[in-house]
């Protein structure tokens, strides 16, 4: 009798050690996809920037970029259409301003903020994989049932560059 109960406490503690490593492994891939959204979000709040502070430097007044504190992939797309608005509106304007020090400060600050934000894409993207592969296995299907953990969407952003 006393090896049954040995057997049944052995058991437990084996699935409950199971489920904290598993519970533990899908949460830390999850954290990675939140850190990757925020760099993400962070390149496109510095792009949003340096555009506003060249029409600033013309005189012409801009909407500050909506910062919130959760981060989402609706504002980051939303955030990438600033971008891209505000680069419509810097590719028209005068002959004269595009040979200037600032227009041309600004373009290369938004192409390597492009850059950056093509990185951090393709690296969220990668860790959205990751999770989705792992909460899809066997063995870590049920945890992520009971903990609430879903399936994470991918983000294409930069127009599908």
């Amino acid at each position: 009798m006393l090896s049954y109960i040995i057997w049944a406490i052995t058991i437990i503690c084996l699935i409950a050690l199971w489920w904290v490593i598993v519970n533990r492994k899908i949460h830390l891939l999850e954290e990675s996809i939140k850190n990757a959204l925020n760099q993400i979000n962070a390149q496109l709040t510095g792009s949003v920037d340096a555009l506003s502070s060249f029409f600033i430097s013309l005189g012409e007044e801009i909407e500050p970029a909506d910062l919130e504190q959760k981060i989402t992939i609706t504002l980051i797309i939303h955030k990438e259409e600033v971008v891209r608005t505000l680069e419509d509106k810097m590719d028209k304007v005068k002959p004269a301003i595009k040979k200037s020090k600032e227009y041309k400060e600004a373009k290369d600050a938004v192409k390597i903020f492009d850059t950056m934000v093509n990185t951090s894409t393709l690296i969220y993207n990668d860790c959205v994989e990751r999770y989705n592969r792992e909460i899809k296995k066997l063995h870590t299907r049920p945890i992520a049932y009971l903990t609430g953990y879903g399936k994470q969407e991918l983000i294409k952003i930069n127009g599908g560059k």
